[in-house]
Parts: C-alpha cells; sequence; structure tokens
C-alpha cells in the first residue's frame, strides 16, 4: 500500500524529523531503526509483564507485601514511551519502507503506555 507524500510528511511534522533522501544502503538503515523499535517494545512488553503477571505471584510467594513505589512506576511508563517515540522518530528520519507498518503498532503502544501513566499519576496524587 502507497502512501502519499503528503500524509508522509504530515507524519514527519508531526514528530519533529526531516526524512533523509533514500540512500542506496537504505536496508542497513532499516535493520538498524528496526532494531531500535523491537527494544523499545521489548522494554513495553517486559515492564508489563513485570507489573501485572510475576510480581503480583512473586512477591507474595516471597513474604513481600506492598507495592513497587509509584515513582519507579511513572518512571517505567515514560522510558517506555520515549523508546517508542524516538523509535518511530528513527523509522520516518530514516525513510524506513516499514514505517507505515510500525505505525499503528506504535501508536497502540503509545496509547496503552499513557494509559498506564495517567494511572500512576492518579495514584501518586491520593
Amino acid at each position: 500500500m502507497e502512501h502519499s507524500e503528503t500524509a508522509d510528511a504530515l507524519i514527519a511534522r508531526m514528530l519533529f524529523v526531516n526524512p533523509r533522501p533514500a540512500q542506496a544502503d537504505a536496508p542497513d538503515y532499516d535493520i538498524v531503526a528496526t532494531r531500535a523499535f523491537n527494544v523499545s517494545l521489548l522494554f513495553s512488553a517486559t515492564r508489563c509483564t513485570l507489573m501485572y503477571v510475576v510480581l503480583p505471584i512473586l512477591l507474595p510467594w516471597l513474604g513481600i507485601v506492598g507495592k513497587i513505589p509509584v515513582p519507579v512506576l511513572m518512571a517505567c511508563d515514560l522510558l517506555a514511551l520515549s523508546g517508542i517515540v524516538f523509535s518511530l522518530r528513527r523509522l520516518w528520519r530514516l525513510q524506513s519502507p516499514r514505517r507505515w507498518q510500525y505505525l499503528p503498532l506504535a501508536c497502540g503502544s503509545v496509547f496503552v503506555m499513557a494509559t498506564f501513566l495517567i494511572s500512576d499519576v492518579l495514584t501518586a496524587a491520593h
């Protein structure tokens, strides 16, 4: 599916990037951009797995009662959000052929992580 130059330019403006012109070694750039995006998604997935699967089972089993401090959760949320946005910006700046495939996944991930961050901020406020 081809995307118009107008849509491409709009997303680039929203991400505050200036796309590089396509180069002969674009596959190498694609690998770097994809790796950065995968790392940020892995961080988000690890955070969610720890927070909602491992720690609720492991902490009581070890006899540790209590919750992870909210500032730690907020820091994890912000790191995951930053990684996702950074990776998406890199994909767009390098004109990765897969950038449009990653965009919906990145938007969904940003929505989920922003929801977690808002929840953590509201928890800290009470």
